[in-house]
């Protein structure tokens, strides 16, 4: 069984116990938490049970594993994605100094008869439907909005005042309110005669219009199922029982599990009829003569080349008609057993683990359905976009070709109806290709223009004889400008989430998918008709749908060194900081182009980033970032994310058991256990684990900074000056911030700093205001003259200028320059996030990525090699030549008169 099943029995098992009507001992009790806070769990039998008396099978090898029994396996350890070490339940004892304990009257029978492996199962199963419950929800509303459904659908008349079931009315109520503020639902209804919507759909399908009717029955079975199966686990399923009152004993049946099968044949049907109601939502957004204009099969291109959600077509069909086999009951299949004295049982525990195959299940088809939806609102974006843009090209050409034709009083109107006769086309040709689907379109406006021209008293032969060339005018316009806007989508151009201006409530749905997740729309391959082959530009469509389903950390917990946060003396804690998108190397363009099309979203990041290109060659795409502001924005995102964040906790080494990272030392002597350890250190990398020897994969080197002031009149005038990059000196030098502060610093091999370290190594080591006050700010004589230098050159007319402050900005060299990502050699529980070489922080909105693919061990096998902690370092970076460093011992520092203009 999964270790989640054991450890949730034991629990309940002990919760049982304590209610004192099974007659055993506190300390037996005791010791079955103490498996629980050991990690210890014994491995079980998945099958065997027939929860008749309790679950006995199952709950022996608990009893087993309490009394030591060396013939018990047990998993202990630390775990990562994988399974744990296997050994004997006395070895595990004797490692974590728990003496086994001898079972004494009552208790054998105390710990084996219960209910408590069927409850366990069945309460993790309640768990997750509920949440699926809630996820049908949202998606049925971000459904409503990719097919332009109605908001009314769902209004509180219809549910709390005409049929008030209470889980119609929760379904209701949670829809309309995430439908509030949505630009693609329709808001309010509109009564018109059957003249002016002729041909349109009066009414929405019963997947949207009746989702409230349809989910709130299995909203109120999932709620019924979950307080049955939370009274169960807090009652005593044994037998016999003690009245500790009275000391009357009780012979019965409490162990009869029925209760609990019960509730899980309920929630296996409530998780079909949940899976049948999305299934309805998807086939219905996918078909063309359903869906309100969108492409078949979703298609980003043209539809003849593109059967992009076909497969995922079939297999919602597959998964549904799964989900219904598994809803047949399995309380119809009980058997007589134990020579007919078990000849009524419940078969809970099988029961249970058939609900969580359902889960599975469901939670794959919603995934899908996910999928699919945040594909079609992107169409959906790009459909109003194309729209908007239409309207203003017949405007146009209505103009250039019948200008003189068409009455000014009647400009307005026919305008209107070649617009909404163009715009009905566009939604009943949307299973052709570019070009002869806006032919279509164009020519749909024959009619309307014909009409009019041959309804005056004199035929306007002009006019008409005009009408092919509108057409044509019209039709090529319009290819280019869908074409344009797929472009756009597809590369990125309108940002990792082009939807998100349409929505509101649901936007952080939409958004953990395109943003969290980075998973773009797709078509990019399709469009340029795999000219780089396949899988290049897109990974498959069961990759992005695995991601959906699989992604996900828990309990993280980030520490830091400074009680203040973010680290006062911190390189990432600056004013400003580089992003830009010039590279040699391919994959940090790219990731850098992801990174300021996340940069730009204000709802993450605020005003962080400013756009203002970069000059050398001119590059318009990128800028920098307010480079504390980002920290502080990140770490508030993993707070809301659930994460812990505590500071004042340096670290001082690993903590390991076998060879392998189970937590971290800190520098107040406390230890932090975790089932993985990311470092994520920076330049304090090698110092602070001085047992890696990373000393040469990842050298902390100081690169020098400073700062001039300048006045409001003087920092207006520089406000919109680019960022300036030398790449033969290393000089940078950004235009003023909101407090009117230029900055600028030298980027090249930088300093070492050897004297710091208290350790036997020759460790390079960071050297700040908070480990120097005196000398942490001060910079040597001779980069001070080169900045000087540098800016003189650049801004002549700021020579006079003053440095208002320096700083030794402190960076994590690798020899080759690129990161260093992944697990630790031989150390499973241990992985690498540093080696930044001067160049991570333009990426903060999506290096996280990487990071979590590598863990997940779904990281491109190029780009795992390319970042590996164990690769050999055929390349060096000539920026960062080991022998061009020196070390600050050597150097003058600046002093006050190192400030002035020379």
């Amino acid at each position: 069984m999964p270790e989640s099943w054991v450890r949730g029995a034991i629990l309940v098992r002990a919760n049982s116990l304590i209610r004192g009507h099974s007659g055993v001992r506190w300390e037996l009790v005791e010791k079955m938490i103490e498996l629980l806070r050991s990690n210890i769990t014994p491995l079980v039998p998945l099958r065997g049970s027939i929860s008749a008396s309790g679950d006995l099978s199952p709950l022996s090898y608990i009893a087993g594993t309490l009394i030591g029994n060396p013939s018990i396996r047990v998993f202990d350890g630390p775990s990562v994605f994988g399974a744990r070490q296997i050994v004997s339940s006395r070895d595990a004892l004797a490692k974590h100094n728990i003496a086994p304990i001898p079972l004494a009257a009552k208790e054998h029978l105390g710990v084996l008869n219960g209910t408590a492996f069927s409850a366990s199962i069945a309460a993790l199963a309640l768990n997750d439907a509920a949440h699926l419950a809630m996820l049908a929800q949202i998606c049925t509303a971000m459904g409503t909005e990719a097919l332009l459904g109605e908001r009314g659908n769902y209004h509180y008349f219809i549910h709390e005042v005409a049929r008030p079931h209470p889980g119609q009315v929760e379904a209701a109520r949670t829809i309309w309110d995430l439908l509030e503020g949505s630009q693609f639902a329709h808001a309010e209804e509109k009564e018109v005669t059957i003249e002016e919507d002729d041909g349109e759909l009066r009414q929405d399908r019963y997947p949207l219009r009746t989702a409230p009717q349809f989910l709130g029955p299995q909203i109120e079975d999932i709620i019924s199922a979950l307080n049955t199966v939370t009274l169960e686990c807090n009652s005593t399923t044994d037998n016999p029982l003690f009245d500790g009152e009275t000391g009357d004993v009780h012979h019965g049946g409490n162990f009869q599990a029925m209760a609990v099968t019960n509730a899980m044949e309920k929630t296996r049907l409530a998780l079909h009829h949940i899976g049948k109601l999305l299934f309805a939502q998807s086939t219905e957004l996918i078909n063309p003569t359903m869906n309100r204009g969108l492409p078949p099969s979703l298609a980003a291109s043209d539809p003849s080349l593109n059967y992009h959600t076909k497969g995922l077509d079939i297999a919602v069909a597959a998964y549904v008609g799964e989900l219904g086999y598994l809803a047949s009951p399995v309380s119809t299949h009980i058997q007589s057993a134990e020579m007919h004295n078990q000849a009524v049982n419940s078969l809970a525990l099988i029961s249970a683990r058939a609900t969580v195959n359902s889960l599975e299940v469901l939670s794959l088809l919603t995934s899908t359905y996910l999928y699919l939806i945040c594909q079609a609102l992107d169409l959906r974006a790009m459909q109003f976009e194309f729209r908007r843009g239409l309207a203003e090209i017949v405007d146009e050409e209505l103009r250039t070709h019948f200008g003189a034709s068409l009455a000014p009083s009647d400009a307005s109107s026919i305008l209107r109806k070649v617009s909404s006769i163009m715009f009905k086309t566009l939604d009943h040709t949307s299973t052709m290709d570019a070009i002869p689907r806006m032919a279509a379109v164009s020519s749909a406006s024959s009619s309307v223009l014909v009409e009019y021209f041959t309804s005056s008293a004199a035929v306007e032969v002009t006019a008409l004889s005009a009408l092919p060339a509108f057409r044509g005018a019209v039709s090529s316009r319009a290819v280019q400008l869908l074409n344009t806007l797929r472009t756009d989508y597809l590369t990125g151009a309108r940002g990792p989430a082009p939807a998100s201006a349409y929505l509101n409530k649901t936007r952080p749905i939409y958004e953990f998918v395109r943003v969290t997740l980075g998973i773009g729309m797709h078509g990019k391959e399709n469009l340029d008709l795999f000219s780089e082959g396949l899988g290049v530009q897109d990974v498959t469509i069961g990759q992005n749908v695995s991601l959906i389903h699989e992604r996900g950390f828990t309990d993280v917990t980030a520490i830091d060194r400074s009680e203040v946060l973010p680290a006062p003396d911190a390189a990432s804690t600056d004013i400003n900081k580089i992003v830009r998108t010039s590279y040699s190397d391919r994959f940090y363009t790219q990731l850098a182009h992801d990174s300021i099309q996340c940069w730009k979203d204000i709802e993450e990041w605020g005003d962080t980033y400013h756009e203002c290109g970069m000059k050398g060659f001119l590059n318009r795409d990128g800028g920098w970032a307010f480079a504390a502001q980002g920290i502080t924005k990140m770490t508030e995102r993993v707070l809301s994310m659930g994460g812990k964040v505590i500071g004042g906790k340096g670290a001082r080494g690993l903590s390991k058991v076998g060879g392998r990272t189970t937590g971290v030392k800190c520098s107040d002597g406390t230890i932090m256990s975790a089932d993985l350890v990311v470092i994520a250190s920076g330049s304090w990398t090698a110092s602070s684990f001085t047992d890696l020897g990373l000393e040469t994969s990842c050298l902390a080197t100081g690169q020098s900074v400073a700062t001039i002031d300048l006045t409001p009149d003087e920092a207006d005038r520089y406000r919109k000056c680019p960022v300036i990059l030398d790449f033969a000196t290393g000089f940078y030098m950004f235009p003023p911030n909101s407090e009117n502060i230029m900055k600028m610093a030298i980027h090249a091999v930088g300093h070492t700093n050897y004297a710091s370290n208290n350790t036997s190594k020759n460790i390079s080591t960071p050297r700040t205001i908070l480990s120097h006050d005196k000398e942490g700010l001060l910079i040597p004589k001779a980069i001070a003259r080169l900045l000087r230098k540098q800016m003189s050159q650049i801004y002549p007319e700021l020579a006079h200028k003053p440095f208002s402050s320096t700083r030794l900005c402190w960076y994590t060299d690798s020899p080759d320059g690129d990161w260093v990502i992944g697990y630790y050699p031989s150390d499973a529980g241990l992985v690498l996030a540093t080696a930044g070489s001067g160049h991570a922080y333009k990426f903060l909105p999506v290096l996280g990525r990487l990071v979590a693919d590598s863990i997940q061990g779904t990281l491109d096998e190029s780009i795992a090699q390319k970042f590996s902690p164990n690769r050999s370092y055929a390349k060096h970076d000539p920026s960062r030549s080991r022998a061009a460093i020196t070390d600050l011992a050597s150097e003058q520092l600046c002093t006050a008169e190192d400030l002035l203009p020379q």
